[in-house]
């Protein structure tokens, strides 16, 4: 019995690029074009993440301090605020002075 591989950070790319502007993401997909892990984006959301995402389903469990939270259930971002994300990100600087100068290498 043959197990599927999972696709590459190039092949997650490509669909995420075909995808229509609406079309909701699973981490896997906004991980490969942000280049950066999976985990990265679950450490981000429990401190608060850059880019909002949508969370369904999960338990809401209350522990002994009574701190009340949310727990599993599936996670997708937008992505279009992945786009808007990137593009604040996206700098475009023509000399390395110019970086320099905009605060950029330190």
């Amino acid at each position: 019995m043959k197990t599927k591989t999972p696709p590459t950070r190039v092949e997650l790319v490509a669909e995420y690029d075909a995808l229509p502007i609406d079309s909701r993401l699973n981490e896997d997909h906004v991980a490969a074009k942000r280049v950066c892990s999976t985990a990265l984006l679950r450490r981000e959301r429990v401190y608060g993440s850059p880019i909002p995402f949508i969370r369904e389903g999960g338990k809401i469990k209350t522990d002994k301090n009574g701190v009340t939270r949310l727990f599993g259930g599936r996670v997708y971002y937008l992505k279009r605020d992945v786009e808007a994300y990137l593009e604040s990100k996206n700098r475009t600087v023509s000399s390395t002075s110019a970086f320099s100068a905009a605060g950029g290498a330190e």
